[in-house]
């Protein structure tokens, strides 16, 4: 699953942690920072995302939920006030856009 919050952007997968916790990847610390503050961060395991942690399955729950419950935006795009994540959504919203029958409005 991606989650692509104003906060950052983050993987979270079940592969590699122990039962019960899941694999949450990001490709810049501080967006693994901001989502999971006090993670035990690992840096550089040798695969794509540069930064991981193994993170309670309750934990996890908990940010989507508050992740969920803190949107108080009309525009994701728009609430993202990091420049360079903000650029990053626009392309994710560009290729998604191409998907959809008929012209998107932006």
């Amino acid at each position: 699953m991606w989650l692509m919050s104003p906060r950052g952007f983050v993987s979270i997968v079940r592969k590699d942690c122990p039962p019960d916790h899941l694999l949450v990847r990001a490709r810049r610390r501080q967006d693994l920072e901001a989502l999971f503050p006090g993670a035990n961060i690992i840096e550089g395991a040798g695969t794509d995302y540069r930064f991981r942690a193994a993170i309670p399955e309750a934990e996890v729950v908990g940010v989507i939920s508050r992740e969920l419950l803190d949107i108080d935006y009309a525009n994701h795009k728009a609430a993202t006030k990091d420049d360079e994540l903000h650029d990053a959504y626009m392309s994710v919203w560009s290729a998604m856009a191409r998907l959809q029958d008929g012209k998107p409005r932006r």
